[in-house]
């Protein structure tokens, strides 16, 4: 007879069960988001986008227990499963909606690319060369290294190249810059020219003490006596060659380039 049963006492946990928490898991996050996105358009593929994440990680995991390493764990498992960029980027998408619909944003979380914006055509390296021996030309060597600098690590000109802060690692076979602030990333530098400009602190200090209106008005005249298309000599577009790049060394996937292409 079950003694314990006749005095009204719960039962012992069975073995190998996963003790009770009060802390919510991925599951009750994803049944929280069904509900919300039950209301609207587009539940199903919501659903199941963030169904399928949830299975990689377990739907028991507690939500403060999620952390960067899990993302990325989580992105790996994704891009193992032979699904497109696209597909793996909308699964991030919904799962990390999920977890905000549950109030609950891990820190260290990998980036998740944004929807590619329709572009002109970037320049080439040769219009790159082409721009940089004009400016030398005219003894403006400082906005060709800033146009080098910005080519060879994809960082915003103004904002980050030249108003940011970052340390620099080097390395024998590629050098890393770590930046600060909301942008935050680890960047690769494997492009010679950046390479040896971060080398040379006098040449760094001069390309961020000249004005960055000055920069661009400098970078407005070489496009001009060279006959280039403006939007193809701008620092934005110079900057697309970093990504053009890091896209060839990572065979293409967007996701992968992510965590330090902006």
């Amino acid at each position: 007879m079950d003694m314990a049963k006749l005095r009204g006492e719960a039962p012992p946990p069975l073995a190998g069960l996963p003790e009770a928490t009060s802390e919510p898991t991925l599951g009750d996050a994803l049944q929280t988001a069904s509900r919300v996105w039950a209301r609207g358009g587009g539940a199903a593929s919501m659903v199941s986008a963030a169904r399928r994440c949830v299975s990689f990680l377990g739907p028991a995991t507690a939500l403060s227990a999620l952390t960067g390493a899990q993302g990325f764990a989580l992105r790996d498992a994704l891009l193992a499963a032979n699904l497109s960029d696209s597909t793996v980027i909308n699964y991030q998408r919904a799962f990390h909606r999920m977890l905000q619909l549950s109030g609950f944003d891990p820190p260290g979380w990998p980036a998740i690319p944004s929807a590619s914006a329709r572009r002109g055509a970037a320049p080439s390296t040769r219009e790159r060369a082409a721009v940089v021996e004009w400016l030398c030309a005219r003894e403006w060597r400082a906005t060709a290294d800033l146009v080098l600098f910005v080519a060879g690590t994809g960082l915003c000109a103004d904002v980050e190249a030249r108003r940011g802060a970052f340390s620099v690692q080097l390395g024998a076979a590629e050098d890393w810059l770590t930046l600060a602030g909301p942008n935050g990333r680890d960047v690769p530098v494997v492009d010679p020219e950046a390479r040896a400009l971060l080398r040379s602190a006098p040449r760094l200090r001069a390309m961020r003490d000249h004005s960055y209106s000055g920069h661009v008005q400098r970078l407005g005249k070489a496009a001009k006596a060279l006959g280039f298309k403006p939007r193809h000599t701008t620092f934005r577009a110079f900057r697309s060659l970093y990504r053009q790049s890091a896209l060839q060394r990572h065979a293409g996937s967007r996701v992968l380039v992510a965590d330090f292409v902006r």
